[in-house]
């Protein structure tokens, strides 16, 4: 990346570039974008490397600029950072705090925020406009209600969810899931597709949740599919 490059990259961010130095680490040079931005009344001095690789690692230090933090210890900060082969998929499910088994035609797509798995049924990996059966399973290690009825929880856990929010509750009834007693809900997402919600809730301390969303026309065995992957769930021991 030259000088003019990064005025421009950057300025989208409101990151007003000065100057563009490298380092040297580990026998790459490593570019360093060096300039200021101004947010909330202070002014601060950036200083952004860029660890080229797949993904790009971008690395910023930042303080005020009538901070005693110089440019010489913004890079030396930067000389000490240290990059890790990104995890496997595998190693990721691992790191999880709960356990699953995909079961056929689910396939897992990937983590996310260290806290939720994905799973989907189809050739794609990337579905906005929800053709593909779906399955996402996440954790939490603190209620995020102040109750601790699995249906009143349930149902506002499903109110805060962007796609079966607005739905019709078909059922509900109380099944093993998560290595106790939970609680599902059955329903009709407002496009007509199906969900099903699991939620094993734990009294104050930490709860795990399974959302399946499947199109209308769905086979009684992807059904079956999705209680598979339910019953497959467990939190792992501390």
């Amino acid at each position: 990346m030259d000088e003019p490059a990064a005025r421009s990259r950057f300025a989208s961010q409101g990151v007003q570039v000065d100057r563009l130095e490298s380092l040297s680490l580990e026998g790459r040079t490593v570019p360093v974008v060096i300039g200021s931005q101004a947010a909330h009344g202070y002014t601060f001095g950036k200083w952004v490397a860029l660890f080229s690789g797949s993904p790009t690692v971008m690395v910023t230090v930042q303080a005020p600029r009538d901070h005693a933090l110089t440019h010489k210890q913004a890079m030396q900060a930067l000389t000490t950072v240290t990059l890790r082969p990104q995890a496997t998929l595998e190693e990721k499910i691992a790191a999880m705090p709960f356990s699953i088994k995909p079961a056929p035609p689910f396939r897992l797509l990937d983590t996310l925020s260290g806290s939720a798995v994905a799973l989907t049924a189809g050739e794609l990996d990337t579905d906005p406009e929800g053709r593909q059966p779906l399955i996402v399973v996440a954790s939490q290690l603190s209620l995020p209600f102040a109750s601790n009825d699995p249906q009143k929880v349930s149902d506002q856990l499903i109110a805060g969810s962007v796609r079966i929010q607005g739905g019709t509750i078909t059922s509900r009834e109380n099944v093993p899931f998560g290595g106790i007693t939970g609680h599902r809900v059955d329903g009709v997402t407002p496009d007509g597709r199906h969900y099903r919600h699991y939620l094993a809730l734990w009294p104050g301390e930490r709860f795990v949740r399974l959302v399946a969303i499947l199109p209308a026309n769905s086979s009684k065995e992807m059904e079956g599919a999705v209680e598979a992957v339910a019953a497959s769930v467990r939190f792992r021991e501390p």
